[in-house]
């Protein structure tokens, strides 16, 4: 009825929070959040983290765009 959820930007920076609280690579988490969106029939997507990274001492950012 509803369709897939992670086509919604919120539930899906949700489920990247949720992942980088598990200390999963960011990354990896990343890769994921594009392989869910491709299954939700989307056009594409952008993902930007920003924040310390992997642990350093240094913020930085990492982003990642995707055309489906």
């Amino acid at each position: 009825m509803f369709g897939n959820p992670y086509g919604h930007p919120n539930i899906l920076a949700e489920f990247i929070a949720g992942q980088l609280k598990n200390r999963v690579s960011f990354r990896k988490a990343m890769k994921k959040a594009i392989e869910l969106t491709e299954q939700a029939d989307t056009k594409g997507i952008q993902i930007q983290i920003a924040r310390r990274i992997d642990g350093k001492e240094i913020a930085r950012v990492e982003w990642i765009r995707e055309v489906i």
